[in-house]
C-alpha cells in the first residue's frame, strides 16, 4: 500500500469507484482507475479490498465506499453456482430518499394494514421527495407506512441514465416522473413495467438446523408473498430468479420481482458497455443468482401474517 495518500477530501458518503484488479503469483492487487495513488495488495482479494477500504476512509472520510470492478472480482462458491448467463441489478448506491406523500395513493388497492406493502398495480401518482440527488444518476425512495421503519423502497433514475439506454430499452418501461419539493437540476423518473420473472428461493443455501430467519412472508390479509430482502446463505446474492423462466434471447434491460419490489436488471455485458459513461454516476451493480429448475425451492419457509378481521386495505 502506498504511503503517499492524497489529502482528505469532502467526498459524498457511499461514492462509487471504478476499480481494476489483477493477480501476480500469490498476490492480489486492486487499484482505483482514476487515482493511481489508491493501489493496494493482499494475499487474497478480500484482504486487498479491506486495505483499500482503509485508505479510502483515511483519504476521503467515506466509510461506505462502493467498488465497481473490471474485470469482475473472484466469485465465491455460491456466486459461481448461480452465475447463469450473467445478470446484474443496477441501482443507486447509498442514496436513500424519503417519500413525502401518502403511500396509499401509490397502489390501486392502497396499503395492506398487515404486511405494510402495496395492494394491486402501481397508480399514476408520482413519487414525491423533498430533494433529488445532485451527484448521482440513481437513488431509492423509502416508503414508510405508519411507523419509522421502511416498509419498502422504489428505485429511481436520472434523465441522463434514461438517455444512456437505447430506444428499445427506454420503450420497455413507462417512466413516471418523480416530483421534487425543491428545485432540481436533473429530473428523475421511476421505471414501471411488467416484471420479466418473479424472484425465487434456491434449495440448499444452508442446513435447515442452522435456520435463523424465514425465507419471506405470506400475508393472509392481501395475499402477497414476498421473499426476504437478504436471504440466509445467499453468499452476497440478494436476488434469485429461475433459469427456466428467463426468455431467450434475454432482453438488454428489464425488471424482476413484483409491484412494490421491482429491480432493474440487465446482462452484465450490457452494463459493462455503460458503466463509467455519462448517466452512470454513483450507480453500482450486484449479481442476480440464476437458479436451475431442479434447484428452485417450490415451498420456501414463509412466515404467515394472519388476516386482519376488518379493513382489507387502507386508502
Amino acid at each position: 500500500m502506498t504511503d503517499d495518500l492524497p489529502m482528505k477530501t469532502k467526498e459524498i458518503e457511499g461514492a462509487v469507484y471504478l476499480c481494476e484488479w489483477s493477480k501476480d503469483g500469490k498476490k492480489f492487487q486492486i487499484r482505483v482507475r482514476d487515482n493511481t495513488k489508491w493501489s493496494v495488495e493482499g494475499t487474497s482479494f478480500e484482504e486487498a479490498e479491506a486495505r483499500l477500504l482503509e485508505i479510502m476512509n483515511e483519504a476521503t472520510g467515506d466509510m461506505q465506499p462502493c467498488f465497481e470492478y473490471r474485470p469482475e472480482p473472484p466469485k465465491g462458491v455460491i456466486q459461481k453456482r448461480f452465475e447463469g448467463p450473467g445478470i446484474v441489478v443496477v441501482s443507486g448506491a447509498n442514496d436513500p430518499l424519503d417519500f413525502a406523500g401518502d403511500p396509499a395513493e401509490l397502489f390501486v388497492g392502497g396499503i395492506c394494514p398487515v404486511c405494510k406493502k402495496g395492494i394491486g398495480k402501481r397508480t399514476k401518482i408520482p413519487l414525491i421527495v423533498r430533494q433529488l440527488p445532485r451527484a448521482s444518476d440513481g437513488a431509492t425512495v423509502r416508503i414508510r407506512v405508519s411507523s419509522p421503519f421502511v416498509s419498502f423502497a422504489i428505485p429511481i433514475y436520472s434523465s441522463q441514465f434514461i438517455e444512456s439506454l437505447n430506444p428499445q430499452e427506454r420503450r420497455h418501461f413507462e417512466w413516471l416522473p418523480v416530483v421534487s419539493l425543491t428545485k432540481a437540476k436533473t429530473p428523475f423518473s421511476e421505471p414501471i413495467s411488467t416484471p420479466l420473472v418473479p424472484m425465487v428461493m434456491p434449495k440448499g443455501l444452508f442446513n435447515e438446523k442452522d435456520r435463523l430467519q424465514p425465507d419471506g412472508f405470506c400475508c393472509e390479509n392481501c395475499g402477497r408473498k414476498e421473499l426476504a430482502g437478504i436471504p440466509q446463505g445467499g453468499g452476497g446474492i440478494y436476488t434469485f430468479v429461475s433459469e427456466a423462466a428467463l426468455p431467450q434471447p434475454l432482453p438488454s434491460c428489464f425488471q424482476v420481482g413484483q409491484t412494490g419490489s421491482l429491480e432493474l436488471c440487465m446482462p452484465r455485458k450490457r452494463w459493462d458497455e455503460l458503466v463509467g459513461k455519462p448517466g452512470t454516476r454513483r450507480l453500482m451493480s450486484r449479481q442476480v443468482g440464476v437458479v436451475k429448475r431442479s434447484w428452485v425451492n417450490p415451498n420456501p419457509n414463509l412466515e404467515v401474517l394472519p388476516k386482519q378481521t376488518s379493513n382489507c386495505g387502507s386508502k
